[in-house]
Formats: C-alpha cells, structure tokens, sequence
C-alpha cells in the first residue's frame, strides 16, 4: 500500500514566479520516503543501532507543465516500493496538486550499506524488519540503471565551497548542495525564459565539510528534443578532482507570466 503524505509550499521551495521548485518537489519525494521508512520502523535512526545507514543512489523526477503548485498550496505525496534487487530499493513517487492532477512522477533507488565497511548491505534483512511489500507498477515508473547523455561543448561552471550548514544527519554534505550548486551553475537567460521539464540525478560518491564543490555545466549531445527544448549535463567535483554527482536536465519554454497572476488571485491563504 502506498504511503501518503500531505506538504503545503513554502516560501522556500518557490522560485520568482511563486511556483514550487524542482529541487523543492525533491525534498517532499525524498522526506516522504523518509516517513514512509519511519512508519516501517526502519528509518535512519532505528537502522543506526543495526551499524547500518541509508544511502541514495539516484533520482529521476518527470514534470508536467502548467501543473506545478504555487506558493501555500498543499501537496500531497505519495510514494511505494516499486522493485527490489539484493541491493537496492526502487521507491516510486505521485506527486498531486491542490487541484487532484498529477504535476510530477518519478523513482529514486535507495541502498543500505555498513557504516564501518562502507559495503552495501544486502536488503532483505530491511524488508524483514520493516515488513515492506513490493507494490509492481503502480506510477509506471522505469527501475533500469541510468543511462546519462554524452556531453558536448562546456557551456558554464562555478564552485561552492561546504560549510556547517550544508551536513545531514550522517554527517556528510546533503545530496540537496549538489542541486543547489546544479541549478546555480545555470544563468538567469535560461530560468527567464525556460524551466525544468525532467531531473535526473546519479550520486557517485560521499563529499564532507570543508570540501570545494565545482560545478561544471555540458550540453547533452545525445538527447532528441522537441523544438525550444534545452538538455543540459552538470558534473560535480569535489576538492581532489573526483566525480561526486551527475545530473542531467531538460528545459522546455516557461507559461505566459499572465496566467500565473491570475492564477495566484484565487489561492486562499
């Protein structure tokens, strides 16, 4: 059975336009699995006292245009254990607006490893002790390892630099620096006149405090697109020059501003 739960839109998930993010609908997709761990009783700080720690290979987030929420409206999420391998559980997510339609559809793979050996674990023994079903299909959602495009010509690049703000509760940097860098290595041309129509996301390796994030942003030379549509390949490197995330994303031609406005005249706070 799914796990379902409801998130209103903050000030801080939206972009200039009062619509919610893609990196923000990455948060609810990966803190809802979260929940749905904790509700299994298998949630990072029960597998802790096991010697073990959740870790997250991958996402791959599809969004529908003229369907992403705005500023204050609920969002409801809900994801499921699509596939399970010896080590890996493929969590699917349906994210809705507060109009019931689907905006975005994704997977994320998620693995367990020892926190000594650094070794993946194999997931049975999580499955058992959470009592997790595997419900087949129920977003259509694609389990296959990722397949990123070829790049091409250097298009942008930037760093960041880690700091105490950027740690999660396993004391490495968050996987939502990697996004934050992504997305800043992209100029504001693009974000005027584009936005995000797909996000995938492949974390290669762990990055600590202090490490010199750099950012460098490709054009993808294998993706056939509609016409006005952008792909673009980022790769993320840390202080020693060793690839720590890969992320790709397509851009499609943003809404007239007009139909935001009008639409932002009705929502009730």
């Amino acid at each position: 059975m799914a796990f379902t739960r409801k998130y209103h839109v903050t000030a801080h998930e939206i972009d200039y336009r009062y619509l919610l993010t893609p990196d923000g609908m990455l948060l609810y997709f990966q803190d809802a699995v979260a929940c749905c761990l904790y509700e299994h009783n298998v949630a990072g700080f029960d597998i802790d006292k096991l010697g073990l720690l959740w870790i997250i290979s991958n996402f791959d987030l599809h969004i529908e245009k003229g369907k992403r929420p705005y500023w204050f409206e609920e969002v409801e999420v809900s994801v499921s254990l699509g596939k399970v391998t010896p080590y890996r559980l493929f969590f699917d997510a349906e994210m809705k607006n507060a109009q019931g339609s689907v905006f975005a559809t994704g997977t994320s793979s998620w693995s367990v490893i020892d926190t000594v050996s650094r070794q993946p674990m194999d997931c049975k023994r999580i499955l058992e002790k959470g009592a997790m079903e595997v419900e087949t299909n129920v977003h259509s959602a694609h389990h296959s390892r990722l397949k990123m495009p070829r790049i091409g010509e250097l298009l942008w690049e930037n760093e960041h630099k880690t700091g105490g703000r950027d740690v999660d509760q396993n004391l490495h940097v968050n996987n939502r620096v990697y996004t934050a860098a992504a997305f800043n290595c992209v100029p504001q041309e693009i974000y005027k006149v584009k936005q995000v129509k797909r996000i995938t996301i492949k974390y290669e390796r762990e990055t600590f405090t202090g490490d010199a994030l750099s950012c460098r942003t490709y054009k993808a030379l294998s993706e056939e697109l509609p016409e006005g549509e952008d792909c673009f390949v980022q790769i993320i490197s840390n202080t020693g020059g060793e690839q720590v995330c890969t992320i790709t994303t397509v851009w499609e031609p943003k809404l007239k501003q007009e139909m935001i406005e009008n639409h932002l005249r009705n929502v009730t706070i």
